[in-house]
């Protein structure tokens, strides 16, 4: 494996990424400093409908970025189009069929949701569409190893979002921020398909769309509890303690996602370098190799990161996000639980390799299950958002331990 194309490819992804995180952060105190803590609270349960949302497509798009990986690794590009472009069809039916669902719930029970949440679903039921077109096109553009298409398209969108907020949430609050986010995917996808020159085309094939849903459905289970595991949390807090509640621990959501999400960008360089290894030499012990090296550099990378943000983030919160202050301390539990749930990326990746999605899918179920209980537990026992910030640690951890130990048996 091209050591050289690898740093190439993770400079290229992590320069856009460095730099939108950064952007990324100053949005995030932005938002908080125009939206109060009620406010965040809304939108973060939103945001839970949006997530929930993108496994509705029965996970083709993973599927097809699998398969069009594997089959560059082969060198039949001839497939590789037929399977983009097939997928792309079943995408964009899903997606369309998901947004109408928001807005005929949103039209059906108007009489019972306030303001802000009436207009919230539309909003929702429009970004679910947009986000999950961009989100197809740019893991077809990785698993083509096109990083530099991501990471130019981060740094415009980060710049344009910081823009969109003083405009538009300072002035419009809750609105704004729906606006803004509508504004920002449209924008995203003109940019993406404009650097790329990617073409998609609607093509209906029965065969090879039946063949990625065989392959993505067990994708989709593991992606469907990879998510609840990320949102156990919040879905605890929002019930158990109030919006509010949640809208302070947002801090810690912010911040725990950047360290994943810095972590994760190796990862992603490395995934469809699983894919096309594997195409190449059939040698699970060669992908296992792979996902060690891999996990023993994330390692490295992730321990800097929560270092410097345990250094710098208390401070920022302190000095700039008076009203956020008590989520300070579940932030710094947090950001250790991210380390383990950064070090379960190659592991997973290297089961996904070999065709093992429905193990992934079991150990992220019983993950989610002591998570939950582990949650309410603290909860109950009066340690707040702190105590959900430990449960949700300690879930991620044994994540980490199942995969290692599943992954040394092959």
């Amino acid at each position: 494996m091209n050591k050289k194309s690898i740093f190439k490819d993770f400079t290229i992804l992590s320069s856009g990424n460095y730099i939108s995180q950064a952007l990324g952060v100053i949005s995030g105190f932005l938002l908080r400093i125009f939206l109060t803590p009620y406010q965040m609270g809304i939108w973060q349960g939103l945001n839970i409908i949006k997530t929930y949302a993108n496994y509705t497509n029965l996970g083709v798009p993973r599927a097809a970025a699998r398969e069009i990986a594997y089959l560059r690794g082969k060198g039949n590009f001839n497939e590789e189009e037929k399977i983009k472009d097939a997928s792309f069809t079943f995408n964009v039916l899903t997606m369309l069929l998901i947004g109408l669902g928001c807005f005929s719930f949103a039209v059906i029970n108007k009489n019972k949701l306030g303001n802000l949440l009436f207009w919230g679903l539309i909003a929702i039921g429009i970004i679910i569409i947009l986000e999950r077109t961009e989100s197809f096109i740019v893991t077809i553009m990785r698993s083509k190893k096109k990083f530099y298409v991501e990471s130019v398209a981060k740094i415009f969108n980060s710049a344009l979002n910081i823009i969109l907020i003083l405009l538009l949430v300072r002035k419009f609050k809750l609105f704004g921020l729906y606006i803004k986010h509508i504004s920002l995917f449209c924008f995203s996808i003109f940019i993406i398909l404009r650097i790329s020159r990617e073409k998609f085309k609607l093509y209906w094939n029965k065969e090879k769309i039946k063949h990625l849903i065989k392959i993505g459905i067990p994708m989709l289970i593991g992606g469907f509890m990879f998510s609840n595991l990320m949102n156990v949390d919040r879905i605890v807090i929002v019930k158990m303690l109030g919006a509010k509640q949640l809208g302070i621990y947002s801090v810690a959501i912010m911040v725990g996602n950047g360290i994943y999400n810095i972590s994760n960008m190796f990862g992603i360089v490395m995934y469809p370098r699983f894919q096309e290894k594997y195409g190449k030499t059939s040698s699970k012990k060669s992908i296992q190799q792979i996902a060690n090296k891999t996990a023993l550099v994330l390692s490295v990378i992730s321990l800097v990161i929560i270092v410097i943000g345990m250094i710098f983030f208390p401070y920022l919160v302190n000095k700039f996000l008076v009203k956020y202050r008590s989520g300070i301390g579940a932030m710094k539990i947090l950001m250790i639980g991210m380390f383990f749930l950064a070090m379960s990326i190659p592991y997973s990746h290297f089961l996904i390799t070999i065709n093992k999605q429905v193990k992934i899918a079991i150990l992220c179920s019983v993950a989610v299950v002591i998570n939950i209980l582990l949650n309410i537990f603290f909860v109950k026992k009066g340690f707040g958002i702190e105590g959900v910030a430990m449960a949700t640690s300690i879930g991620y951890f044994i994540y980490f331990i199942e995969l290692w130990i599943v992954q040394n048996n092959y």
